[in-house]
C-alpha cells in the first residue's frame, strides 16, 4: 500500500512540474532552455527522475548537436547571410519568376539540410509573398510548398532536423548502428 502511495506521489509531483513547465514555456518569464533544465533538475532532486537517467541524457550527443545547430542557425540569421541570399532572390523576382521559384526550391532544400528549418522559412517568407504578388497567385500556393521543401531538406542529413538526431541517439542507446551524415 505504501508503494502505491509513493508512486502516486511521484506522478502528482511530475504532473505539477509538467504543468508549471508548460506555463513557464508559454509566459516566457525565463528563457525556455532554463525552464526545461530547471524542471529536469527539480525532477532529480525530488526523486521523480533517477539521476542516472538524467546523466545519460546529458551524455547523449544528440541534445548537444541540437544546441550547436541552434547556435549555427542563429549565427547565420544574425550575421545576415540568409538575408543576403533573400535579397539576391528578391532582386530577380520581376525578371524571371520561374527562375526564382527554381532558385527558392534549391536554396530551401540545401539550407534546410544543414540548418534549422525555422530560420530558413522565416527568411524566405517575405520573398515568397513578393513572388506570389508579382505572379498574381495566392501566397498559399507557394508558402505551403516552401514549408514542405524545408521539411524535406531537413530530412536529407543527420543534422538537418533535430528529430533525426534524437532518433539516432535512441537507436544508438539500443545498440543499433548509428546513422551516417
Amino acid at each position: 500500500k505504501k508503494m502505491i502511495l509513493l508512486e502516486n506521489f511521484e506522478v502528482i509531483i511530475f504532473l505539477i512540474l509538467l504543468i508549471t513547465m508548460i506555463v513557464f514555456f508559454i509566459i516566457e518569464i525565463v528563457p525556455i532552455e532554463v525552464t526545461a533544465l530547471s524542471t529536469a533538475v527539480l525532477m532529480v532532486i525530488l526523486g521523480v527522475l533517477p539521476s542516472k537517467e538524467f546523466l545519460n541524457i546529458l551524455s547523449n550527443p544528440a541534445p548537444w548537436t541540437i544546441i550547436c545547430m541552434f547556435v549555427l542557425s542563429g549565427a547565420l540569421v544574425r550575421t545576415g547571410v540568409l538575408d543576403k541570399v533573400g535579397d539576391f532572390i528578391s532582386s530577380n523576382t520581376k525578371k524571371s519568376p520561374l527562375f526564382v521559384i527554381f532558385l527558392l526550391i534549391v536554396i530551401t532544400i540545401i539550407s534546410s539540410a544543414f540548418i534549422n528549418n525555422t530560420p530558413v522559412v522565416l527568411v524566405l517568407i517575405p520573398i515568397v509573398l513578393k513572388l506570389a504578388n508579382e505572379m498574381k497567385i495566392s501566397a498559399s500556393k507557394l508558402l505551403i510548398p516552401l514549408s514542405y521543401l524545408a521539411i524535406m531538406g531537413g530530412m536529407l542529413t543527420l543534422i538537418g532536423t533535430s528529430t533525426n538526431l534524437l532518433i539516432d541517439g535512441v537507436a544508438q542507446s539500443y545498440d543499433l548502428e548509428p546513422f551516417g551524415m
